[in-house]
């Protein structure tokens, strides 16, 4: 069982009956998660109230192994977090294997919402079927990449957590400037770029990585949408990184500026969302 901020919603048919010493009183129909795959695994989910989501699996012991079992509960809080847009939390675990079994209960800590701004995949305007198809996609392809501990899985993660973070803060520079450092952290890391403070003989160029990444991860259609990240990068970090300011917590910025901010926040906040599909497994993703 998982303790969300927000409640979580998937597309498949759930019907549920309720009866009294075995006579019946009454059924209501809602959503929920079903996953039947043949030599793979078999998952079951849904919403106990806005609060607590319900999660229950099994996994082929051909494919699998016990550690995987039990791992699994921490994969999929993870991909439930990046999908759902929010810090959740596991708050009892139950796992069975042969004639063992093994209960854990963990101390609640409050779990978050991020703000709209920082959401890294939702808000698309598909319609709620088609996000919340797209939303159980995304959460069976992270789950597989966090449970396998790819070469990516724990890049993927961290992108989330310092959205995260940037989204608690309460000062709006530290959130663009937050925000907009995690674009060339990513291409540090996944090409292998540590950060020197003499010049090397080979310059570091986040546009060459972007680049770089957009043919590894998506494709020509991209081509449009990465130069429009690169320009909200550069927009949100530099102001923030080199200030000739100091006047009040929020920069003194006026209506229309706090406007862009929010627009910029938006939409470098998606891509990273869409950089993360990318790793993950995601194919032909459109922009």
């Amino acid at each position: 069982m998982f303790l969300t901020s927000a409640k979580i919603e998937f597309p498949d048919p759930l019907n549920t009956q309720t009866t009294l010493g075995g006579q019946f009183l009454s059924s209501s129909n809602s959503s929920g998660l079903s996953v039947e795959e043949e030599g793979n695994w078999s998952i079951s989910g849904r919403p106990l109230s806005d609060d607590k989501f319900e999660l229950s699996w099994a996994l082929n012991k051909d494919s699998w192994n016990k550690n995987d079992v039990w791992r699994f509960a921490e994969a999929s809080r993870q991909a439930l977090s990046i999908v759902s847009a929010q810090r959740i939390l596991i708050a009892k675990q139950d796992i069975s294997r042969d004639l063992q079994r093994v209960a854990a209960i963990r101390r609640r800590d409050a779990p978050h919402k991020l703000h709209y701004a920082f959401w890294p995949l939702l808000g698309t305007d598909r319609g709620v079927i088609e996000d919340w198809k797209f939303t159980k996609e995304a959460f069976l392809k992270l789950t597989t990449l966090f449970l396998r501990s790819g070469p990516y899985a724990e890049t993927c993660w961290n992108i989330f957590c310092q959205m995260a973070d940037a989204s608690r803060q309460e000062c709006t520079p530290t959130k663009e400037l937050l925000l907009a450092t995690i674009l060339e952290a990513i291409f540090r890391t996944i090409y292998n770029h540590p950060f020197q403070e003499r010049k090397s003989a080979q310059p570091f160029s986040k546009r060459n990585e972007m680049e770089r990444f957009r043919k590894d991860f998506f494709s020509d259609k991209w081509i449009r949408h990465c130069d429009a990240a690169m320009k909200r990068h550069g927009e949100l970090r530099h102001r923030n990184a080199h200030p000739d300011w100091i006047t009040t917590q929020n920069g003194a910025q006026s209506k229309s500026e706090l406007k862009k901010s929010f627009e910029r926040q938006v939409f470098l906040s998606r891509f990273y969302g869409y950089m993360i599909l990318g790793m993950a497994g995601f194919k032909d993703l459109e922009p």
